[in-house]
């Protein structure tokens, strides 16, 4: 895989490792599909011959992906609301007659202060419910059908942010931690199945923005650039990805994190700019 650009010094494929994962001519569902990060899933999955399905709640986006892709399947859907889950699960056994991948990537990411905002409680119970509540709830009714493939595999996308408890993203860092620690457990727990499980950690990725705030160092890859890392990982049996900056801030995290924390809640680090608007969105930069 090339160096690009916008990556930086840190655009580091993960070490490819462990026997092959078929990846040809699977079914695969991803939450998130109308973000940057899950739409390049869904493409780099579909080049490989997978019939592949996006769900967002944003239908307008879905229907351009759905445009710009064809043979891509997308189905509007809040994985918040358990009655739309249940819908999504029959549609996919309508469409494909089971499922071979599941990822979870629908994300919502707020910036606020738990102290100061009047609206802490509110914005709190958002990002359980999208980043933690979801994915549990997806892979526990997608398990009947993921254990009946010959091999199949569940995708849970955190952040290197799992890491590094921000003031700034108190919630948000503290449901992507505990995703983290929950795909850890479940891959222990499947250990005799057929099914794999993988974590995906995104660096900084550019889906738009001129220049992401986080870190201060402004480090992006393309979406098209770390869609194929993430596919030739799972190929490969890689079951912590982390590509690009998130293997810096892995390593900081376990080398000096106290240094990290400070660095990471400092406000220098915004480089002289505020903190970009909260904002709710399913396949952010930090779904």
């Amino acid at each position: 895989m090339p160096l690009n650009r916008d990556a930086g010094l840190f655009m580091v494929v993960p070490l490819l490792r462990g026997a092959l994962m078929q990846i040809h001519g699977k079914t695969v569902l991803i939450t998130g599909g109308g973000g940057g990060i899950g739409s390049a899933l869904g493409r780099e999955f579909k080049s490989y011959g997978c019939r592949v399905m996006l769900c967002d709640k944003n239908a307008d986006t879905l229907s351009k992906i759905e445009a710009a892709l064809p043979g891509i399947h997308a189905v509007p859907c809040d994985v918040t609301d358990d009655a739309a889950i249940d819908r999504l699960k029959d549609e996919v056994e309508r469409t494909f007659g089971g499922l071979d991948i599941l990822i979870n990537n629908a994300a919502a990411s707020l910036d606020y202060s738990f102290v100061r905002d009047e609206a802490a409680l509110e914005k709190a119970a958002l990002e359980i419910a999208t980043n933690f509540r979801a994915p549990l709830r997806l892979i526990k009714l997608f398990m009947p059908l993921l254990a009946r493939a010959p091999e199949a595999a569940i995708v849970n996308v955190t952040s290197d942010l799992a890491y590094i408890p921000l003031s700034r993203k108190p919630t948000y860092t503290a449901m992507k931690a505990a995703l983290h620690a929950f795909s850890v457990a479940l891959r222990d727990d499947l250990e005799e199945s057929t099914i794999r499980v993988f974590e995906v950690q995104p660096p900084p990725v550019n889906v738009g923005r001129k220049r992401d705030y986080y870190f201060g160092l402004g480090l992006q890859i393309l979406p098209s650039v770390f869609a194929p890392a993430v596919v030739q990982s799972i190929r490969h049996d890689v079951f912590e990805i982390r590509i690009g900056q998130s293997q810096f801030t892995y390593w900081m995290s376990r080398i000096c994190p106290a240094y990290l924390r400070r660095m990471m809640n400092t406000k220098k680090y915004y480089k002289g700019k505020k903190p970009p608007a909260a904002e709710a969105a399913e396949g952010s930069r930090t779904a």
